[in-house]
């Protein structure tokens, strides 16, 4: 069943992936060297969810994509160029876990002053109780808008529709990060980078996407694509100082990692359809992030050069409605219009959220059975 099949996907990974990372890929010289040890594993990374029903288990095959098929062959990309998470001085159990999980790990001494441009690199997420929390708020916040998707699209505001479907992606991707990271966390003594923080507080796109939207995602797709941009070369050298990027370096980094953010969203999308039609909205909708971010750039300090500074709010009424707008047309007709793609996660959801809750209701039951 399903989650045997989950089961037994970790299962391999951890007892073959891991150790063939550390003593096998970490071991070889960084480039194509170790690229070519890492091949057979990012043929496996592709290849995992295969094995799950497009239409019957579609959250599974989703999970498995997000977790496997992109950040961990993104990690283990980041590895062969001596670059991201995996590149650290981390025992076996740490390893793994960031292997296996959806989670940057803080990296020591990334606290350093020099550091705090580097994205949310510098941030802790907190204590494992912070994320415990968060995690639990996050489930609870999927069951709300699961119910309240329910209803027929009809009854409702499409705006308001938007508005629950972006609360849901960012539950349900939140739920996938915060619940093992606490767990991590306070096991094997990790500090993670914060894996959201208040999207809708946003007051820029640039605030949006670097600060506080998937930021474990985000930071990985920096060290592997951005990071590549600015430094001016491939191979990043620990302890060596690179030249201060140009404003063109920043600009077409920018623009590069939004590319390849959308060709792997549609990649994910392309993988969880059953009729395997490749569709270009996702790839448009995040490529067009990084021209209207270079355009944002040199306006804001254009403004603030001459002391104009708009309320955070004033920032937030604009920035906020503009992502939606954007959604409208690019994202959400992705899934809702030329896919079935958001109800049948919707379904999926709900039967999840009635297995529980059927779980509960017979322990429950067993209990009182007991005491009786």
């Amino acid at each position: 069943d399903t989650f045997t099949r989950i089961f037994l996907v970790f299962g391999v990974f951890w007892m073959l992936a891991v150790p063939y990372i550390k003593y096998g890929v970490a071991k070889a010289q960084p480039g194509l060297p170790r690229l070519a040890v890492a091949a057979p594993l990012i043929v496996a990374n592709l290849g995992a969810p295969l094995i799950f029903n497009t239409e019957t288990e579609t959250l599974s095959r989703t999970s498995v994509i997000f977790i496997f098929t992109w950040l961990l062959t993104f990690k283990v990309l980041g590895l062969c160029c001596n670059r991201g998470p995996l590149v650290g001085p981390w025992n076996y159990p740490q390893l793994a876990a960031i292997i296996l999980f959806p989670m940057y790990p803080l990296i020591p001494g990334a606290h350093k002053k020099e550091d705090k441009k580097r994205g949310r690199l510098h941030d802790s997420a907190g204590t494992p109780m912070q994320l415990l929390g968060r995690w639990l708020g996050k489930i609870a916040t999927l069951a709300l808008v699961v119910s309240q998707l329910n209803a027929p699209l009809e009854s409702r505001p499409l705006a308001f529709t938007y508005v629950l479907y972006a609360f849901g992606l960012y539950s349900f991707v939140g739920f996938l990060m915060d619940g093992p990271a606490a767990v991590m966390c306070h096991v094997l003594g990790l500090e993670i980078i914060p894996t959201f923080d208040q999207p809708w507080m946003s007051t820029s796109l640039s605030d949006f996407w670097g600060h506080r939207w998937n930021i474990t995602t985000s930071s990985i797709l920096r060290t592997l694509v951005y990071d590549i941009i600015v430094d001016g070369r491939v191979m990043a050298k620990p302890g060596s100082k690179t030249a201060k990027p140009s404003l063109t370096q920043k600009m077409l980094g920018f623009c590069a990692t939004f590319f390849v953010s959308g060709v792997v969203h549609e990649l994910i999308l392309w993988m969880i359809q059953p009729d395997g039609k490749w569709g270009w909205k996702w790839t448009m909708f995040f490529t067009m992030q990084g021209p209207l971010m270079v355009v944002e750039y040199p306006i804001k300090r254009w403004a603030l050069k001459r002391g104009w500074h708009l309320h955070p709010w004033i920032s937030r009424a604009i920035t906020v409605p503009a992502m939606f707008v954007m959604a409208h047309y690019f994202f959400f007709s992705a899934v809702m219009v030329d896919t079935d793609t958001a109800e049948r996660v919707v379904v999926a959801c709900r039967h999840n959220f009635e297995a529980v809750q059927g779980l509960l209701m017979a322990a429950q039951q067993n209990l009182v059975n007991l005491r009786a």
